[in-house]
């Protein structure tokens, strides 16, 4: 199914920044400048360019949400006549190891087929605190989000950055996606698309926004300050705890990212 798309599964821990990365490289591509995602439906998205059609995907893996997602692989086969040069696709789970990606990939009709995985692994700093910053406004409106921070999680985290450190899967730091433009084409042409740089200023319009700022920078996501998170919590009881008790998870970030100042 799809066997002559591209196809591309951008996976992280929650939080992470996996969406708002999902979101730019759908975009790019010869011919598109801006934002320009239309909605089919809660999980399928779409763009046109050059008489050519591309999808993002939100989640299409995680059957378990159910909503008619456990019928997704027949729900998007309607789309194939399509034809669609590009399929980018979120995979998003509080115990995203590489294993259950190989796992559901393999489970797919449409994933099933060669595919590139990229893993999305962000600074452990700013991570736990945008986690906890986001957990505590989910319980403020009433819903409750899996404790992020169990053993089994950190232990993903942990697995997250051994394969960055060893090379031993595509991965995406966020923060220097964030940070770098430079990076950003890199990583465009790592995966084989073609860097127009579109929609980075675009906020994810997933996730319930942003967890400091909600949708405040929803066209000019480029400017929050999502390296710095950590320091608003660094007087916070539970971010300091939840630190101190993970000096392997520190020193791994730390390898990748350096230490924060």
């Amino acid at each position: 199914m799809f066997d002559s798309s591209q196809k591309v599964i951008v996976s992280g821990l929650q939080r992470s920044g996996h969406h708002a990365i999902a979101v730019w490289g759908v975009h790019q591509q010869k011919g598109i400048q801006d934002f320009s995602i239309k909605t089919l439906s809660q999980w399928i998205f779409y763009l046109e360019h050059l008489n050519d059609i591309s999808f993002l995907l939100n989640n299409p893996l995680r059957v378990e949400e159910g909503e008619g997602k456990e019928h997704f692989d027949s729900l998007f086969s309607e789309y194939e006549y399509m034809n669609p040069s590009l399929i980018v696709a979120t995979h998003g789970v509080d115990e995203c190891t590489t294993q259950d990606i190989k796992r559901v990939t393999s489970e797919s009709r449409i994933f099933s087929s060669w595919t590139q995985k990229v893993l999305v692994i962000r600074d452990y700093y700013n991570w736990v605190a945008s986690c906890l910053k986001y957990a505590r406004s989910m319980k403020i409106r009433g819903s409750i989000w899996v404790e992020p921070f169990s053993e089994t999680n950190i232990g993903v985290y942990i697995e997250h950055c051994n394969h960055a450190i060893k090379g031993t899967v595509p991965f995406i730091l966020y923060d220097e996606w964030f940070a770098s433009k430079k990076y950003r084409k890199e990583t465009a042409e790592s995966l084989g698309f073609h860097f127009t740089d579109a929609a980075i200023n675009q906020l994810s319009p997933w996730g319930a926004g942003s967890s400091w700022d909600g949708g405040k920078y929803l066209k000019n996501a480029s400017e929050m300050d999502v390296l710095n998170r950590y320091k608003q919590m660094e007087d916070d009881e539970e971010y300091q705890q939840v630190i101190q008790n993970n000096e392997e998870a520190i020193d791994l970030s730390n390898q990748l990212f350096g230490k924060v100042s």
